[in-house]
């Protein structure tokens, strides 16, 4: 995603944040949105890691943690900002935390857009697009650990 009527020149530097990353399928999805990229850490650090070093790939897979404002049950407003079809149909949103310093970059978020027992996306009645705001309330899932 790139900011509406901003296109990159070519070789140019681009702050991103990663939206998600299908190591299978060889695709990183990025958006260059300020929204997602203002006040990261990457911007807090004012570097970027260089690629194919441990702290990029820790960049990458190591999941940011919850605001201490933001706790199961907490209602927000979400912006849609990637969906993925079957067969894994879920979305990355992303919401301002509650208390949040101005400025802040915005929670990233998983979302399953289907359930565990619909077997055919097509079977759900709502879809979601991105740059669709919903209302939202903050599920916390077991630990895998």
């Amino acid at each position: 995603q790139a900011p509406a009527g901003d296109t990159p020149a070519a070789g140019a530097p681009l702050t991103c944040r990663v939206l998600d990353v299908s190591k299978a399928e060889g695709i990183l999805d990025l958006s260059a949105r300020a929204e997602l990229t203002a006040g990261g850490e990457g911007a807090k650090a004012g570097k970027t890691p260089k690629k194919g070093s441990a702290a990029a790939a820790a960049a990458i897979t190591k999941p940011e943690p919850l605001p201490a404002s933001v706790q199961p049950g907490t209602a927000v407003e979400v912006t849609v900002e990637l969906t993925k079809e079957a067969p894994a149909a879920y979305a990355v949103v992303s919401f301002e935390a509650p208390s949040a310093a101005a400025g802040a970059a915005r929670v990233l978020a998983f979302v399953a857009t289907t359930d565990y027992n619909a077997a055919v996306h097509d079977a759900v009645k709502r879809k979601l697009a991105p740059g669709t705001k919903v209302k939202a309330t903050i599920q916390e899932l077991p630990s895998a650990a």
